[in-house]
């Protein structure tokens, strides 16, 4: 099952290059475009009676997103303070056998909520399809 897992991430992470990569011939200024990673950590908090047997399960995984900063061509980039649209390839591994892996492609929005001169603050609104190795 590990095999399908990584010809199914190595499918999705090449199409996202290639639809972010893609040159628009119309366009005399280029967004710039933003890759980034992350290493997620969580735990599972036993909410109900159902799922007492995953408690202590700390699920891990890693994000690779590819985004690119818009810069207010268009209007609508103006309005919403010049945000971030982006696709983002998220792989967890639950740390549980009942659970199993899993992996998921979301584009996303990325609204700034606040800009200082050395950090910022972000929004994130998005959907997307997910394959799961174990049904629950």
């Amino acid at each position: 099952m590990h095999c399908q897992i990584s010809g199914f991430f190595r499918f999705w992470v090449g199409l996202v290059v290639s639809m972010l990569l893609a040159k628009n011939a119309t366009a005399q200024e280029k967004d710039p475009l933003i890759i980034g990673g992350a290493f997620q950590q969580g735990m599972v908090i036993v909410h109900t009676p159902k799922i007492r047997q995953f408690a202590g399960t700390k699920p891990s995984g890693i994000e690779i997103n590819l985004q690119r900063q818009t810069i207010g061509n268009r209007y609508w980039q103006q309005l919403y303070r010049y945000p971030r649209l982006g696709l983002s390839v998220v792989y967890l591994h639950y740390q549980n056998p009942v659970l199993g892996q899993s992996l998921a492609v979301s584009p996303y929005l990325s609204l700034p909520v606040m800009r200082r001169k050395n950090d910022e603050i972000y929004f994130r609104f998005g959907t997307g399809l997910a394959y799961f190795t174990n049904n629950y």
